[in-house]
């Protein structure tokens, strides 16, 4: 954490600036603790970076020593420009001892970790490889040539998972509820995005979906459906509705496998929908009946999610195994994509051994 929080108000070039000259003296000489500037744009960030690091350079610090990160490559060549031409300016203005800790500077910085958090994170891996588990002469894949890989692995992962008989029937789970191919593509791309996050938050082995209990579902269509003897007005247009319930109900008797019977089931909760239908003085009491009407549609719906969301969870235990493998063969291989980058990096620092 860092032991003083700043902010920069201004660019540090006009009158505003002594609103917060005390924070930008801070940053240039306060080089022995670690700070955090909060600021916004035009408030001269890239100024104060150049100041703390000129700083840096006269009490003795190699350039090769500091490290400079932004988020984007024109901002790192901006930033890199900025320092060579402060440095030149000290070689011109400079005298004694500033002047050879400048040369000496402009000598160092164009092998200086100053560029994106990509590559310093590259840097470090290709510095360390053996620590990092990673063989010499790393490739980092630009997007397209990881679109190209993932595209190549899902293919076969594909073959694979279409022809495992322990995730048909999760498969065939989502196929009624509609879940195709290309949303478990996104979901498979979602993972490989975060694929460091996979292991501690995803179950990778969960259990296959539950079957519908349909005779515990057909039971409480039966109680709902029992309360159309109550009404006395054959044309109510809440009566009508029942006429619907009782054909699902029938199919669902009679449904020939369970993903026939989630596949009705899943048409329950559409009919359930009654809104204000009957009359209230065609039922001894129109508002309960309507409730019911509604909470056979919710269990249903309810019952419907819950192997979804279950036969999903298998199928995405597959996908995390497959993003985990894929990162396990890039790093075996030395083709890392950015993420790869970060990750591996951070690994490094956190583990050297």
């Amino acid at each position: 954490m860092a032991d003083e929080q700043l902010s920069l108000l201004s660019d540090g070039r006009d009158d505003r600036v002594a609103a917060d000259q005390a924070e930008r003296d801070l940053v240039r000489t306060t080089l022995d603790r670690t700070l955090f500037v909060e600021a916004g744009a035009g408030s001269g960030k890239t100024r104060a970076l150049v100041d703390r690091i000129e700083q840096l350079v006269l009490s003795g610090v190699e350039m090769e020593s500091i490290a400079a990160i932004t988020f984007t490559e024109k901002a790192a060549a901006e930033l890199s420009d900025r320092i060579r031409h402060r440095l030149e300016a000290l070689v011109s203005t400079g005298a004694g001892s500033e002047v050879d800790l400048a040369i000496t500077a402009l000598q160092q910085l164009d092998g200086a970790a100053v560029g994106t958090l990509h590559s310093f994170a590259q840097r470090v891996l290709g510095e360390h490889p053996v620590e990092a588990g990673l063989p010499p002469g790393v490739e980092v894949l630009d997007e397209i040539g990881s679109q190209v890989e993932f595209e190549l692995r899902w293919s076969g992962f594909v073959d694979r998972l279409l022809d495992d008989p322990d995730l048909g029937r999760s498969l065939l789970v989502l196929e009624t509820s509609a879940v195709k191919l290309d949303h478990l593509r996104s979901l498979a791309l979602m993972l490989g995005a975060n694929w460091d996050l996979v292991a501690d938050r995803l179950d990778l082995r969960p259990p296959d979906p539950p079957p519908l209990d349909s005779d515990a579902l057909l039971a409480a269509l039966d109680e709902v459906l029992a309360l159309e003897h109550g009404c006395t007005d054959d044309d109510d247009t809440l009566l009508a509705r029942f006429a619907q319930l009782h054909e699902i109900r029938g199919r669902l008797a009679d449904a020939l496998d369970d993903f026939d019977a989630l596949d009705i089931a899943n048409g329950i909760a559409s009919l359930t929908k009654v809104g204000n239908k009957g009359k209230k003085g065609n039922w001894p009491d129109v508002v309960a009946v309507r409730d019911a009407v509604r909470s056979i549609g919710e269990r249903a719906d309810a019952e419907v999610a819950a192997i979804t969301t279950a036969a999903l969870e298998r199928i995405a235990g597959a996908l995390g195994s497959f993003v985990l493998e894929a990162a396990e063969l890039r790093r075996a291989s030395g083709r890392l994509e950015f993420h790869d980058l970060l990750v591996r990096a951070r690994q490094l620092l956190r583990d050297p051994t």
